[in-house]
C-alpha cells in the first residue's frame, strides 16, 4: 500500500513540529535519533509493516526498537533531545513550564 503511520507517544508534548516532514524525507521507514540514541516511539512507518509487527508480537517480541531494527528504519538526526522528553508525573509537567 501507500499509507503511512506516524507514531508519537502521548506523554511528549514538546515533539518537534517538523517531525513527520523530516521523517518522511527519509523516503522509507524512519525513526528519530537524538542525544546519541534512537527515540523508538517517534517514527514514521508504511502501513504495510503491520504483518511484520504482528509476526514480531506473535514471537513474543516486545521491544519497539528491536522490531524497528527488523524493519530496517532510517535514523533521522534531531539536535534537541528535550523535544523527545516524556512527562510521566504532574511534577514533570511543572518542571517544564
Amino acid at each position: 500500500g501507500d499509507g503511512w503511520l506516524a507514531v508519537v507517544p502521548c506523554d511528549a508534548p514538546a515533539l518537534p513540529r517538523d517531525l513527520v516532514g523530516r521523517l518522511r524525507a527519509a523516503n522509507g521507514p524512519a525513526v528519530a535519533f537524538a542525544a546519541a540514541r534512537v527515540q523508538p516511539l517517534f517514527c514514521l512507518l508504511p502501513t504495510d509493516c503491520a504483518p511484520s509487527l504482528a509476526a514480531y508480537l506473535k514471537r513474543g517480541g516486545r521491544k519497539v526498537e528491536a522490531w524497528l531494527d527488523e524493519v530496517g528504519v532510517a535514523r533521522v538526526a534531531f539536535d534537541d533531545p528535550a523535544e523527545f522528553a516524556n512527562l510521566n508525573t504532574p511534577q514533570d509537567l511543572v518542571a517544564t513550564s
